[in-house]
């Protein structure tokens, strides 16, 4: 009997042991794919854990996961799944900007609210943003939007309106069970360039933009000079480290086909670049590159075409650039840009943003407002070559994991329409108070007394009591007189 209850004992620890490794197994390969940006491979792996044995720090890295494939409710889920005690500065950040990609501008600003103390810069700027979005929460009824009956357009394609005819990238949904090599590391199919027209409204004959310019791996972000006879795009490729290259090329046309021309000389392995947007006149381009960490994550450059080389980029700096993304530049026949950032003021996710040209410059951007943006992320906005008062945008507003085109008509030409300046709007209150009580039953008694709205916070073993969006110094002043009798405090948000 003590004999059959030890080989027990053993195979259970044995179980167990084997468990822990196979555990331990699947997240290191997550890891592996996780460092390597390979979200949908990593999630592969981590998703094969319970979730009772998914500790914090792995629910971060999923959600994160879900964030970058931009699966917003799931990747919510896993960083509120973390106990509130846990839950660090950046966790909150993070719970607060899903439910501003979501469109949950009162949870947001609650939950940002209460955590403004801890770091009011990043908290300002995020409430800014929550303030201009629900001052702003308006359609402008002199614009229709209607989905397009494309259903297999690539994720993060660009799009480039002619005549009539879209020029877009994608799959070929005519091929049934793919074979595992047509997919990317992120189990995406690989796409090509296709052409599809556009009659009353509706999707029609859909076909291959050019039959030279298929290539193996994502081709994509057409744009087209004004005569037509110079085309430029993005193409990716694989390098010897089995890396993804991503560049661009034009291709000239010959007797009605495209033939590629060549790789442009700006172009790097250590860098992408990106979603070309050409000058009417083919003097400049503007595209997406993330040469200079300086200014963080994808931005916006610049290059000039002088005597038919194209010269040094430069970065477009901070008035066009943000510390977040930047990206689906577009160049209309008057040179006013259209691109989408994932950081100036906006409804939620990336938002399309519009700089007029003047004086051989951009001004600062302007948001284009609903029902050009909304909640979710709005992109590759291009104006119909033949009618400025019609356009084309991709978004996922009726599926938050899959993209869609949607056909823009307006009252008149979109750069002439009223937009909505992002970098001079300052609403957000300046000042907040913050005091202790004796005990944190005077609280109701407090706002009942005197009206004013009480929040508290227990923090370093103490009940701080704070009352908050309070405008000007006089107010705060006046107020803090009201509470003299508990020492109130005085804070800037901006200090």
């Amino acid at each position: 009997m003590l004999l059959t209850r030890y080989i027990f004992a053993i195979s259970i620890v044995f179980l167990f042991a084997n468990e822990a490794n196979s555990q331990n197994s699947k997240i290191k390969k997550g890891d592996f794919h996780y460092e390597k940006t390979n979200f949908t491979q990593a999630l592969d792996y981590y998703l094969k854990i319970p979730m009772k044995e998914i500790d914090d720090d792995l629910k971060r890295k999923i959600s994160d996961c879900f964030f970058q494939l931009r699966m917003y409710d799931s990747a919510l889920y896993y960083i509120e799944s973390i106990p509130d005690s846990n839950l660090t500065f950046e966790d909150w950040l993070s719970i607060g900007d899903l439910n501003y990609t979501k469109g949950n501008y009162h949870k947001s600003d609650s939950i940002w609210t209460v955590r403004a103390y801890e770091n009011n810069q990043e908290i300002r700027s995020r409430r800014c943003a929550i303030s201009w979005a629900k001052m702003h929460n308006t359609i402008d009824t002199t614009l229709t939007i209607s989905q397009l009956n494309v259903d297999n357009i690539a994720r993060s394609n660009g799009l480039f309106f002619t005549n009539r005819s879209i020029v877009y990238s994608a799959y070929d949904n005519t091929i049934t069970n793919p074979p595992p090599d047509e997919f990317d590391s992120d189990n995406m199919r690989y796409t090509n360039i296709f052409q599809v027209d556009i009659e009353n409204k509706q999707a029609v004959n859909l076909r291959i933009f050019s039959e030279e310019l298929l290539f193996r791996y994502h081709e994509g972000g057409v744009s087209i000079t004004a005569d037509n006879q110079k085309l430029f795009f993005s193409k990716t490729d694989i390098g010897r480290n089995r890396n993804t290259l991503v560049r661009i090329f034009d291709a000239v046309e010959k007797k009605g086909k495209w033939y590629l021309n060549m790789q442009l000389p700006f172009d790097s392995a250590k860098y992408e670049c990106s979603f070309p947007a050409i000058a009417p006149d083919g003097s400049f381009m503007i595209f997406v590159a993330n040469y200079n960490q300086k200014f963080s994550k994808k931005d916006l450059y610049i290059s000039y075409n002088e005597n038919g080389t194209w010269q040094q980029p430069v970065n477009m700096g901070i008035v066009i650039n943000s510390p977040g993304n930047e990206t689906f530049p577009y160049i209309d026949k008057n040179n006013n840009l259209y691109y989408s950032s994932d950081w100036f003021f906006g409804f939620g996710g990336y938002d399309i943003f519009f700089c007029k040209y003047e004086n051989n410059s951009w001004r600062p951007p302007q948001n284009m407002n609903k029902p050009i943006n909304s909640s979710f992320d709005d992109y590759s906005f291009a104006l119909n070559s033949a009618d400025a008062r019609q356009a084309i945008l991709a978004s996922n507003r009726d599926s938050s994991s899959t993209d869609k085109i949607f056909l823009v008509e307006s009252n008149r030409p979109f750069d002439e329409k009223n937009y909505t300046e992002v970098n001079t709007v300052e609403m957000l209150p300046q000042f907040y108070i913050e005091f202790r009580l004796p005990n944190t039953d005077m609280q109701r008694e407090l706002e009942n007394k005197y009206g004013y709205k009480i929040q508290r916070e227990f923090r370093n073993s103490t009940w701080y009591f704070r009352i908050t969006n309070i405008k000007t110094k006089k107010e705060a002043t006046r107020i803090q007189e009201v509470f003299k009798e508990y020492s109130p405090i005085i804070f800037d948000v901006n200090q």
